[in-house]
C-alpha cells in the first residue's frame, strides 16, 4: 500500500504513514482497521487508473515496480520474503534517487524514517554492490541498460534507464 502511494499520491502517502505508525496524537487512538479503508481504496484507484492507461506495461505501469528490481535480487541472494525485499528495494531506490540528485536528501531521509516507523526492513543484508550482478539478469534489462523506477519526490516516480556499469559504480558508493 505504502509503495503505491509513494509513487503517485504524496498527500495520501503522508496520511497513511501517520495512520499506520500512529504518528499524531489523534491518530494514536485508532483501534480499527477500518481506518485503513480510505488508503486501500486510493491504492486500488491508482493501480486501476495506471493499468487502464498502460495495459501492456510499456510505460507508466512500470512505475508500480518501485523497489522490485532491487527486491528480486535480494530475494535471490538472501532468501527474503517478497515484501521484505521490496521494502529494502524502496529504501535503495530512495538512496539512489538522492545520489543521482533526482530526489532531495530530505525526502530520502523521510522515506527511510517512514519505513522504520512502519517496522519495515530498509537495510540490505548484503552490500548493495553485490546486488548488481544479480540485477544484470533482471527481465527489465535492455541490452547494457536496466530500467529502474526511481523517485523525484514523494508521490512522483520516474522510469530511469541506467547502464549496468554506471549502476555498479553507484551501488558501490551506497552505504
Amino acid at each position: 500500500m505504502v509503495k503505491t502511494l509513494l509513487i503517485a499520491d504524496k498527500a495520501s502517502y503522508l496520511d497513511a504513514v501517520d495512520v499506520i505508525s500512529g504518528g499524531s496524537p489523534y491518530l494514536k487512538k485508532i483501534s480499527s482497521f477500518s481506518e485503513l479503508f480510505p488508503f486501500i481504496k486510493r491504492v486500488t484507484e491508482i493501480k486501476s487508473e495506471i493499468v487502464a492507461r498502460d495495459p501492456f506495461e510499456k510505460g507508466e505501469r512500470k512505475l508500480l515496480n518501485l523497489g522490485h528490481t532491487f527486491g528480486h535480487a535480494l530475494e535471490k541472494l538472501c532468501g527474503l520474503s517478497h515484501g521484505e525485499a521490496v521494502s529494502i528495494g524502496i529504501a535503495l531506490c530512495a538512496k539512489l534517487s538522492s545520489k543521482l540528485r533526482l530526489l532531495p536528501k530530505s525526502a530520502e531521509d523521510k522515506i527511510i524514517r517512514d519505513l522504520e516507523s512502519l517496522a519495515l526492513p530498509h537495510i540490505p543484508p548484503v552490500h548493495p554492490r553485490e546486488l548488481a550482478e544479480v540485477m544484470t539478469k533482471d527481465k527489465k534489462k535492455d541490452g547494457e541498460a536496466i530500467q529502474l523506477i526511481l523517485l523525484e519526490g514523494i508521490g512522483k516516480a520516474v522510469i530511469y534507464p541506467i547502464t549496468i556499469d554506471r549502476l555498479k559504480g553507484l551501488l558501490n558508493d551506497l552505504s
